[in-house]
């Protein structure tokens, strides 16, 4: 069931009355696309970082010019990096940790817009909001989660696309 501003004060929370709830709410999954954006964010800087650094790595590794038995050995550790930064590439392809860091920033700006928007009507009503008012709010609140778990899912079912590094989550 889909808590509603007028059922939540049925649901064990008395006293809090429908703006208050639209505005935790609306708080709420801030802090979580915030908590999201950032891991993600880290995620894909880190395997960006770190293929770059290992490739450099073999490279440097590849081409010094040392005595034979320790080439063979720098030779062999390249390859094992080799390995690693195909690894590394695939899981960024499959998560798509970038995509999803995208996606996550255009949720907070719609949920940033939409905190902006209640918080500039409540000061320009003179009185509390019509519950009308409080419905569009909480509507959409609701569209911005549906869009962007909608996103999300749309991202996982699409799996990977390698030719592409798409900023629409």
């Amino acid at each position: 069931m889909v808590a509603t501003p007028e059922s939540a004060g049925q649901q064990g929370r008395p006293g809090l009355h429908a703006l208050g709830y639209v505005q935790d709410a609306i708080d709420t999954q801030l802090r979580l696309a915030s908590k999201r954006r950032n891991r993600d964010k880290r995620k894909a800087l880190g395997l960006q970082t770190s293929t770059v650094v290992l490739s450099a790595t073999i490279s440097v590794l590849l081409g010094l010019k040392v005595s034979a038995p320790i080439e063979s050995i720098l030779a062999n550790v390249a390859l094992g990096l080799g390995a690693l930064v195909t690894v590394l590439a695939a899981v960024d392809a499959f998560f798509d940790h970038r995509a999803l860091w995208v996606g996550r920033t255009i949720t907070m700006a719609h949920l940033e817009a939409l905190r902006r928007q209640l918080e500039y009507e409540k000061a320009s009503t003179a009185g509390p909001l019509s519950s009308e008012r409080l419905s569009f709010f909480f509507t959409a609140l609701e569209t911005v989660v549906k869009d962007d778990r909608a996103a999300w899912l749309e991202l996982r079912i699409s799996g990977p696309d390698l030719g592409r590094r798409s900023s629409n989550p």
